[in-house]
């Protein structure tokens, strides 16, 4: 009798796992990748067969985020599953000045960026910055703000990027939020032209220039697949008072795009976006020449350091399809570099003995 009962527990048990097995090879094979690849360590997932890694739908609420999430999906695999494990808590946006004529509409808008790009945020006023608890985050965005941050809000920020955070920032917050987080390596320059209208305040007026990525530092990983044809033209735009500016200590701060000739002599400057480290030793210089794959498929070793990546002008303003390649999806790449290399420093942090204790307590 025991025996009975043991041979059918057994059919019982081949059975179930063979119904299993039956069910999951119904599955389209994509999943399966995929699902093993979010489950194990995505960091270091091995590049998937191309035809099996690639979603049917990769995603993007416009045309240029779909664009960039594709090339992602296709070419830079690991890459695309970490940037889609992003959590609205790791992402803090700032709210940026409210519209002179409607106050329930905002300038800078980094924000709609992340929409397109379907990378989730949270999204908080200038004055609540404070009441933030930063342990969770990977990176602070901050819209365009005139006004500053209180100091309460600043402090914080500061002591985020001590401590390895990414701090991402456009326009006036050269002059009111970064002298407050890391002081000395940028300044502001001369400032865009100002188009005001009698009944409805400061214009939203904007120039064009022709952007190209600095020499010396092409290769940045900030800089991948920014400008992927060496024979495009790509634009950045400059909206009213704008504020330019120039590199204080060169050693210590590394350009990434600058502007055309006739932006050097109109503004005496022709900067359009650099990164530096809070430490300021050499600037941020992590290379994507040389590795075979993708960012993911390396952690360079930052030793805490943290990053203050600045850009002129509003970002908002460069998801206008000024550019080539159906639209404008360089600079949309631009901070998807951003955030996945923020996202991966935040693990990287997290992966050190140090920090490993004290999640324990």
């Amino acid at each position: 009798m025991q025996k009975n009962n043991f041979l059918l527990l057994t059919l019982t048990g081949l059975t179930i796992t063979l119904l299993f097995i039956i069910g999951g090879l119904l599955l389209p094979n994509h999943f399966h990748q995929r699902r093993i690849s979010l489950w194990l360590n995505p960091v270091q997932a091995q590049p998937l067969d191309e035809k099996n890694n690639v979603p049917e739908k990769t995603g993007g609420g416009d045309a240029p985020a779909r664009d960039v999430l594709k090339t992602m999906s296709v070419q830079r695999k690991t890459d695309y599953i970490t940037i889609k494990q992003v959590k609205p808590e790791e992402i803090l946006v700032i709210q940026g000045d409210k519209k002179w004529n409607n106050p329930s509409e905002y300038y800078d808008r980094v924000q709609d960026v992340l929409d397109a790009l379907e990378i989730p945020y949270t999204l908080v006023e200038r004055e609540k910055v404070r009441d933030q608890d930063f342990q969770k985050i990977a990176a602070v965005i901050c819209n365009c703000v005139t006004g500053g941050v209180d100091k309460k809000g600043l402090v914080k920020i500061k002591d985020f990027v001590a401590q390895g955070g990414y701090f991402f920032s456009t326009d006036w917050c050269l002059a009111t939020v970064i002298p407050h987080v890391a002081n000395g390596y940028i300044k502001t320059g001369v400032q865009g032209s100002q188009h005001i209208n009698a009944e409805s305040g400061p214009s939203e007026y904007t120039e064009e220039v022709s952007v190209q990525p600095f020499e010396k530092n092409k290769n940045h990983i900030f800089l991948r697949d920014v400008f992927p044809k060496a024979d495009a033209v790509y634009k950045w735009v400059l909206d009213d008072e704008f504020q330019t500016f120039k590199v204080v200590k060169p050693d210590d701060v590394t350009v990434l795009i600058v502007g055309d000739a006739a932006m050097l002599k109109k503004y005496k400057t022709n900067m359009i976006a650099a990164c530096w480290t809070v430490d300021g030793k050499g600037g941020y210089n992590p290379l994507f020449s040389g590795y075979k794959g993708e960012s993911s498929d390396y952690l360079v070793n930052r030793g805490g350091k943290g990053v203050m990546l600045y850009v002129a002008s509003h970002f908002a303003m460069q998801n206008l399809g000024h550019n080539d390649l159906k639209g404008n999806s360089s600079m949309y790449q631009l901070i998807a570099n951003f955030i996945l290399d923020a996202k991966l420093a935040k693990q990287f942090r997290e992966s050190q003995p140090a920090n490993k204790d004290k999640k324990k307590k």
